[in-house]
Order: C-alpha cells, then sequence, then structure tokens
C-alpha cells in the first residue's frame, strides 16, 4: 500500500513536472511552429554616398506576422556598430513595460537644449525612459542614433545593461558628439530604442522606437523653434513585410559589412524571437570632393570684410582630405590658393559677382561650385510716414523719417548715419532741412498734396521718396473725429485713446484735441472737456 502510493506521489509529480516543460516549452516557441526572419539588401554592393536598402520578412508557420518589431543594428567592416533602428510591422497592440519619454539635443556642457546644431561642433544627445511599474526592469540597452537629412548616420551610442527602478525615469546621456563636416545642413533625425541586450546578440525591444528631429546648420546653433519631443517612428508595413534604407557616410572604408537583425513578435502571453544577418560590400572607387561654401554677413556693402567660409566642402574618398582651396571672386582681382578653408576678401562696388570655389583632394581629384553674391547699394534709404494718415486744414500733421536707413561709408568701411532730413510738404511752403526724423506740418487748404523726403547721410550720399498726403476741409463737427457723418463709440475710443496726451507723446492725435479753455479752440492737450464733448454729441447724425 505504501508503494502505491509513493508511486501516485511520483506519478503526480512527473505530471507536474512534464505540464511544466510543456508550458515553458510553448512560452518558448519550442513546441509551437517556429519563427522565421529573413534579411537582404537590394543590392550586394554600393560606393559610398549610396542607398542601401534593407528588406526581409517575418514569418510564423509559414505565414506572414500581422505585427512584430524587427531590429537592424549595422556594423562596418571592421566590426563598429554604425547604426541601430527598430522597424514596426503593422500595429504590435501590447502595454509596453517601458517608454521613451523624452529626446533632446544639448550643448557639450548640457547647460543648454538645443534644436540647431552647428556642423563641426561639438554636442550631446540624451534619451529619458520611464519604467511606470512598480517592478524593476534589469538588461536595459538603450541606443540613440542620429541621422541626417541623407540618411546618413552619424557615430552611435549605446548605454548598456542598465536598471530603471519601478515608477521611476532613467536619463541616458551621449558622451561629446563631434558633427562631421560631410554632414547634409537640414532636417536630421535622433532614433532611440531600448532592448533587453545588444541587438546582434539577439536582443529585441521593450518598446516601439521612437524619434525627435532637429536641424543642422552651417552658420548657427541654438534654440530657435519647434520642438524635440519624443514621438513614436512607425513604418506601416503589412504582410509580414519590412524595409529600411540608410545611405553610407563618405568616410567609410571599402570591405565587407554585416547588418544583424532580430525579430520580436507577441502571440498571447508568449513572446518569440528570431535573428539572422547578412552582409554587403562597399567599393572603393576614386571620387571626388565637393565643393560648398558660404559667408558672412549674407549681404555685404564695398569695401566690408566678408568671411568665405568652405568647411561644408568634404572629401568624399576613403581617407581623403581637401588640400587646396583656390577662389575665384568674379571682380577682376587675382585668385586665391589656400590650403584652409576659410578666407576673407573685399567687393569695391555694389552690384552681383558670380564667386567660385574649386577644391581639390589629396588624389588630384577636383570638384567646383558658383554662387551669386550681391553687394548692397551705399546710399542711405528714405521712408517716412504720418498721422494723422487723412489730414484736415489747420490741424497738425507729424511726418516721421525714423524708418529711413543709414547709408554705407566705401572710405571708411562703416556705416555713414542719416545727417539731414530734407521736407518739401507740396503746399509752396518750400523746404524744411532738419536735423531730426519727426517734423510737425500745418496745411491751410485742402487737396492733395505730393509730399517729398530727402535724407542726406554723412558721406553725402543721398536718397527720396514721394507720397501722396490727403488733406479735407476743417469739419464742422471736430467731435465726429473719424468724419463718418456720426458722433458715436468710434469717436470715443479716438479720444480715449490719445487721452492725457500732448503734441510729441507716443499716443498724440491732433483731432482728439478738439477743445479747451475756449469751446471748439484746440489746447494742445487731450483731456476731459474733449472727452465731454464728444460725449455732449453722442448718437447724433449729420
Amino acid at each position: 500500500m505504501k508503494s502505491l502510493t509513493k508511486l501516485a506521489k511520483l506519478s503526480s509529480l512527473a505530471l507536474l513536472t512534464i505540464s511544466a516543460i510543456l508550458i515553458s516549452a510553448i512560452y518558448l516557441g519550442i513546441c509551437n511552429p517556429p519563427l522565421a526572419l529573413t534579411t537582404a539588401t537590394d543590392k550586394s554592393a554600393y560606393y559610398i554616398r549610396e542607398k542601401v536598402t534593407t528588406l526581409g520578412n517575418v514569418t510564423r508557420d509559414g505565414s506572414p506576422v500581422a505585427s512584430a518589431l524587427v531590429v537592424l543594428e549595422l556594423h562596418s567592416q571592421n566590426d563598429v556598430t554604425m547604426a541601430y533602428r527598430t522597424v514596426t510591422i503593422g500595429n504590435p497592440n501590447e502595454t509596453w513595460i517601458l517608454d521613451i519619454t523624452d529626446i533632446a539635443v544639448w550643448d557639450e556642457s548640457l547647460a543648454n537644449r538645443l534644436n540647431t546644431v552647428k556642423v563641426g561642433e561639438k554636442v550631446k544627445f540624451s534619451a529619458s525612459v520611464t519604467n511606470p511599474y512598480l517592478t524593476q526592469r534589469d538588461n536595459v540597452y538603450v541606443t540613440i542614433s542620429v541621422f541626417d537629412g541623407n540618411l546618413m548616420p552619424l557615430r552611435p551610442y549605446i548605454s548598456l545593461n542598465n536598471s530603471i527602478l519601478p515608477e521611476s525615469t532613467t536619463t541616458i546621456y551621449t558622451d561629446p558628439i563631434q558633427i562631421p563636416s560631410w554632414t547634409y545642413s537640414g532636417l536630421a533625425t535622433i532614433y532611440v530604442n531600448v532592448y533587453d541586450n545588444i541587438p546582434s546578440k539577439g536582443g529585441i525591444p521593450y518598446t516601439p522606437e521612437k524619434s525627435a528631429q532637429f536641424w543642422f546648420s552651417r552658420t548657427e546653433q541654438g534654440w530657435f523653434s519647434g520642438s524635440s519631443t519624443a514621438s513614436t517612428y512607425t513604418t506601416s508595413q503589412t504582410s509580414g513585410a519590412y524595409s529600411l534604407a540608410l545611405g553610407l557616410p563618405p568616410t567609410l572604408t571599402p570591405g565587407t559589412y554585416s547588418i544583424y537583425s532580430t525579430a520580436r513578435y507577441r502571440e498571447g502571453m508568449a513572446i518569440y524571437r528570431t535573428a539572422t544577418s547578412t552582409t554587403f560590400n562597399v567599393l572603393y572607387t576614386p571620387i571626388p570632393p565637393t565643393a560648398s561654401f558660404m559667408w558672412l554677413p549674407p549681404q555685404p556693402y564695398p569695401n566690408m570684410t566678408v568671411t568665405f567660409d568652405a568647411s561644408s566642402s568634404s572629401a568624399e574618398g576613403y581617407n581623403d582630405t581637401i588640400t587646396r582651396y583656390e577662389w575665384n571672386w568674379g571682380d577682376g582681382t587675382p585668385r586665391d590658393i589656400t590650403t584652409t578653408p576659410i578666407i576673407t576678401h573685399k567687393f569695391m562696388q555694389s552690384r552681383q559677382y558670380i564667386v567660385t570655389l574649386n577644391v581639390t583632394d589629396k588624389e588630384g581629384l577636383w570638384s567646383t561650385t558658383q554662387k551669386p553674391i550681391t553687394i548692397k547699394p551705399t546710399n542711405p534709404t528714405a521712408a517716412f510716414t504720418w498721422a494723422p494718415t487723412i489730414a484736415r486744414i489747420n490741424k497738425a500733421v507729424t511726418f516721421d523719417a525714423s524708418t529711413s536707413l543709414p547709408g554705407w561709408s566705401i572710405k571708411t568701411a562703416s556705416p555713414a548715419p542719416i545727417a539731414q532730413y530734407v521736407w518739401n510738404f507740396g503746399d509752396g511752403t518750400g523746404n524744411f532741412t532738419v536735423p531730426t526724423p519727426i517734423l510737425d506740418h500745418t496745411y491751410t487748404v485742402s487737396g492733395n498734396f505730393t509730399v517729398l523726403l530727402e535724407v542726406i547721410d554723412t558721406a553725402n550720399q543721398r536718397n527720396s521718396v514721394t507720397h501722396k498726403v490727403q488733406v479735407l476741409p476743417e469739419t464742422p463737427h471736430p467731435w465726429d473725429i473719424n468724419n463718418d457723418s456720426k458722433c458715436d463709440i468710434k469717436d470715443i475710443a479716438i479720444v480715449a485713446k490719445a487721452f492725457g496726451s500732448q503734441p510729441g507723446d507716443p499716443n498724440w492725435n491732433p483731432y482728439a484735441d478738439i477743445t479747451g479753455p475756449t469751446p471748439l479752440v484746440p489746447d494742445g492737450r487731450v483731456d476731459v472737456r474733449d472727452v465731454a464733448l464728444v460725449a455732449k454729441h453722442f448718437g447724433e447724425i449729420y
């Protein structure tokens, strides 16, 4: 009897053990049909700056999966990681155990957040990963990959084997990354992924990839507009297929490159993974450099020092450099030849010139580029406004030439401020020459008058402009301030806006000054008597 009881216990234990093994096997995909992943490239060999398209399929029991995540890790010919990416197939409807909550760009000191990075500068990138649950997450690998507008990857960053405490956020910062000269000036993208291991060792994502965009610039760095908050990156592939394109930077070494891929697929409570890889070749061919330049200031004057910067030029061949910069200014002066990309030049006339840059690399290959540069005229620019815009006889009109622009002195290579403002109001009163831009004038007759302003700068350069000014007869109803044949709330508003002002004040309006100590005699001040007179006639129609 004891033997039978012991045998029954052993049988129960064996059944439990077998059940546990079967459950584990189901979870691990041992007894279920296997997950299959294929990975290939659209060509077997590429030259630098070409785009490599990686494509493949994820199947389960020979049928395409409806949704999955596929990780791609690109390695160079000497087995250095170049980029990490995750492609989404379909729309995996899961509750993810980790979340990427912020992606940012910083200056090297981490003092300032950026959305525009100057090529050649060193910056840092960051990613914040949040664990919203009560369980600590270990074995968290965070990757940050940056791509320029030509899909070319910069050096990626991976933070290994992190632990994220329950209900907390961890922020990962990259080492300083110097933006190479070949980087495309324009919109760029940061891709952030969170894996349970290095992808080339079979790691799969904890959550879909997220991304943020920023700008590369040749001239500026800082925060200007826009946002760098994280957003989900989705390829919306269907039927188990995926594809991803990336560019090959101009500094690559010829050789065999590898792409490691893993697939993550969930079915019920079970999560399956599988891995594969493929290779392609980067070929060597002598490639000319790319010539490019910019200048500051963008709109110079004659005899102004203009700084030309050809740092955006790039040597395209493997281990290549630019050794010679040849500048043709298009103004008849001798060409300049340097071994460094930055040079200055002065143009002596106001006109457009075509500047040509020729760059040569150490292999003797060369290329050119041309850009037009416009040298601004040196004379000042006359401009003026007046108020009120429709004048009345015997009411002062304020003319303001503050928007006039100074000239430029070729002799001193410096601005030439406006020294004189010459006004002619077109009513036969002659010219008025003053050293300041604001002047009042009163018309004694009605009509349309051509007002001329001439500005003269300290280099005795001149410019003029004219405008038509309408002057109406004196109104028999001065409380109808806007002259619309009625006294209403609009007239009250005009007086209220000018209340407390006198000539020379920013809110001064001579039409609002309709009375003083003596009725209907302006006193040069808008006060309670002007408000009372408008209120007295409020509602009248003429």
